[in-house]
């Protein structure tokens, strides 16, 4: 037995209990709110889970219902879960701090499990993916490389909007909507708002000075919005406009070069986002010159597409110079 403190700070007692499924051993309870079981916590080595939908206890089986308040919180070793159709809610905190985690799948569907029927939507906690920097996709309903499924992943770290992983919509047209309006809002705040807030918040140790702050934004922004092209599902061209011209104004050569210093730090050698930005006009005859030079030996395959860019591209345009000297 122990004790749980409830909503309106009145205990209640549960009984606690261990499910072993291949070596790992998820602690449970039955959570009569949720009518079903209560994953609270985890003891194993798995990096690749999937969660039953029915847990047998005491005679009974019963459906899955949620995940607790930092059930897998700070599980180094997880780098992907799948949920099962009963899961209704996922506490605060439950996948917080699992650094290697890189994505969750809830699965949804329309048949009725045991006695239970599913939930119509899964109800997401606060925090619930804090600090889980390599996060990919986290795909409620969906496949784990659909746009969704991948725009929603990137909020977590990039995009601070916890009311786009509540909405029950996930994927729809409206919700779409919702994160191209938040994304268009952020590219208007100024790059150093927040930075006080955060200097008496007591994190200034994750940024040195305002300039490096803003400098950091300007990269997220630019991470945002080449992610948006590249997952463009309901994406209305005017908006796509406003992402592109952020981009170029961003690339290499200008006065800020968030654009460019993303794709390089972040993405190395992922060629998708160098044809991406060679695509919208970011890279040009007078410009990657330096973009070549910037990019070392870890970025060997980058460099070379480069080059033969701009062999196709501008070679021409080299001899005419030539001629003009």
């Amino acid at each position: 037995m122990t004790l749980r403190v409830d909503g309106v700070g009145m205990e209640t007692e549960m009984k606690m209990f261990e499910y072993e499924i291949d070596d790992n051993v998820y602690v449970c309870c039955i959570n009569n709110e949720l009518g079903g079981i209560e994953i609270t916590g985890y003891r194993g080595n798995g990096t690749r889970l999937e969660l039953p939908e029915q847990i047998p206890y005491e005679g009974a089986v019963w459906a899955v219902r949620g995940i607790g308040k930092k059930a897998f919180s700070g599980n180094q070793k997880l780098r992907s879960m799948v949920l099962p159709a009963t899961l209704q809610r996922i506490e605060d905190w439950a996948f917080s701090q699992c650094e290697q985690l890189e994505g969750i799948r809830v699965l949804r569907n329309q048949k009725a499990v045991g006695d239970f029927t599913k939930g119509d939507s899964v109800i997401f906690g606060s925090g619930v993916f804090a600090d889980c920097r390599h996060i990919r996709y986290i795909a409620v309903g969906v496949e784990e490389d659909d746009d969704a499924a991948v725009l929603l992943a990137t909020t977590i770290y990039m995009l601070p909007s916890e009311y786009l992983l509540t909405d029950p919509g996930i994927g729809e047209e409206h919700w779409y909507q919702k994160w191209d309006l938040r994304l268009r809002t952020f590219l208007t705040e100024k790059d150093e708002e927040g930075y006080t807030n955060m200097v008496l918040c007591g994190e200034e140790d994750i940024c040195s000075s305002e300039p490096e702050f803003a400098a950091e934004k300007r990269r997220r922004k630019a991470g945002l919005c080449l992610c948006r092209l590249q997952h463009d599902e309901q994406l209305p061209e005017d908006i796509r406009q406003v992402y592109i011209q952020f981009l170029i104004s961003h690339t290499k050569g200008c006065e800020s070069e968030a654009t460019w210093e993303y794709i390089v730090k972040e993405h190395g050698d992922d060629l998708a986002y160098y044809k991406l930005l060679a695509e919208i006009g970011g890279i040009t005859g007078e410009n990657i010159d330096d973009m070549v030079q910037d990019l070392n030996a870890q970025h060997a395959e980058a460099k070379a597409y480069l080059l033969h860019y701009k062999q196709d591209h501008f070679a021409t345009k080299d001899v005419f110079d030539m001629f003009s000297i």
